[in-house]
């Protein structure tokens, strides 16, 4: 068995154990993007992602990014609160650094909180021992 031949295998079976949560079907995707709009608009503020008509869903902040998860809604919209904190848009996390190069935020100690693609709850709301980060 060839090098490739043994990659392809690994490959495979790695696939086969990993089981896609029944939240990140593309529809329950559109369903929680159209959702997370429909409350900013209630809330005077702008849509944060853009639904194209055969339902994929893309942030509307540059870069543009497809997005394919649940998990990723929650991290864009963790994101653009934090950045709105970091420009002084709107209070709280103040103290949260941002790294602008991996567009990323972390506490005060280093401990990252939330960047366009995930998040870490501790990170964002303390917790788990952590100092900061806690969103007021």
């Amino acid at each position: 068995m060839n090098i490739e031949q043994r990659l392809s295998r690994l490959e495979q079976e790695g696939q086969a154990d990993r089981e896609i949560s029944p939240l990140d079907a593309p529809e329950k995707v559109r369903e929680e993007a159209e959702r997370i709009n429909s409350r900013n608009r209630s809330e005077g503020e702008e849509p944060i992602f853009e639904i194209t008509p055969d339902g994929r869903v893309f942030t509307l902040a540059e870069p543009r990014l497809a997005v394919t998860t649940f998990h990723q809604i929650g991290a864009e919209v963790f994101y653009q609160d934090a950045l709105r904190w970091h420009r002084g848009d709107a209070p709280g996390a103040e103290e949260f650094i941002f790294d602008e190069e991996n567009e990323a935020f972390y506490t005060p100690e280093g401990v990252f909180a939330v960047s366009r693609t995930t998040f870490n709850l501790p990170g964002l709301f303390g917790g788990g021992g952590q100092k900061g980060g806690e969103v007021r």
